[in-house]
């Protein structure tokens, strides 16, 4: 016979669960499943809703209940009525261009700093407030904004980051010059992309890095054991183009060692050409 779900209506657990935080009794989010759970509404229903199905509806709903996503997790019980006549004097008394200055002026009143047996810090009044469902007068500000104290401007981009951290600087300088001489000018703009922040090409140039610059080899590879094997790339590029890729490489490194070794009989025809 199929197992049947407990029925567990939305609107009906939503109403318990603000019987029971409106009473100020609750400590963390266990006491709230365990309470509801020993209410007549729960006990008698057809099949009774134990407290652990009334945790798994608020997270299958989502319902806010102020309490946090853990059942054994203490947190601060702050009184509806208390919270609201603050909120409501903290709102007369002043203007606020964003709810996070509303927040904190909360947390810098009298009420909050002497609550017992803690303070209200400004992320419980807001915590407590959603919770709740008190209604403010206060508008949300933009994201960034101005009198957004969060976020002073634009979000920094990573090359900027890394840009500012001498060591990263450092790393990413000894990264580009372990590319070969013979293949940096091919290479240079996976390079750049890994200084600017780019963790898709870290990974193209690591797994390059690791095949001696044979993209072939990359796609072949047998280490499935690498973190970065299932993200490495050529994975979906055709073979016959990536063996051509292999041969221009092979023949620029080619060309770059007949230089070299012109270079190096020269120099060795001067040092050895007997003097006049």
């Amino acid at each position: 016979m199929a197992r049947t779900a407990i029925d567990c209506p939305k609107n009906e657990l939503i109403a318990q669960i603000n019987k029971v935080i409106e009473s100020g009794e609750i400590a963390n989010m266990g006491d709230l499943c365990k309470v509801v759970a020993n209410t007549d509404w729960a006990k008698k229903r057809s099949r009774p809703i134990t407290n652990q199905v009334v945790y798994s509806r608020i997270r299958q709903f989502g319902i806010k209940t102020g309490f946090g996503g853990k059942k054994g997790r203490t947190t601060l019980p702050v009184d509806k009525s208390e919270l609201v006549k603050i909120i409501e004097q903290v709102e007369a008394n002043n203007t606020f261009s964003n709810r996070y200055e509303l927040w904190q002026a909360i947390a810098n009143t009298d009420w909050a700093k002497n609550h017992k047996p803690k303070p209200v810090t400004a992320s419980i009044a807001m915590l407590r407030a959603i919770a709740y469902d008190i209604p403010l007068k206060t508008t949300k500000g933009k994201r960034g904004g101005d009198g957004s104290q969060l976020r002073n401007g634009k979000r920094r981009s990573r090359a900027d980051k890394f840009n500012a951290n001498p060591e990263i600087v450092n790393s990413l300088s000894i990264i580009g010059n372990a590319v070969p001489r013979e293949l940096k000018e091919r290479f240079t703009p996976v390079v750049e992309a890994v200084k600017n922040g780019s963790m898709k090409a870290a990974v193209k140039l690591k797994c390059l890095d690791c095949s001696n610059y044979q993209p072939k080899e990359i796609k072949l590879c047998p280490v499935n054991s690498c973190p970065l094997w299932a993200f490495r790339p050529f994975q979906m590029a055709n073979t016959k183009q990536l063996e051509e890729l292999d041969e221009k490489i092979k023949e620029l490194v080619a060309e770059l060692d007949e230089e070299d070794a012109e270079l190096l009989e020269n120099e060795e025809g001067e040092f050895l050409e007997p003097a006049a």
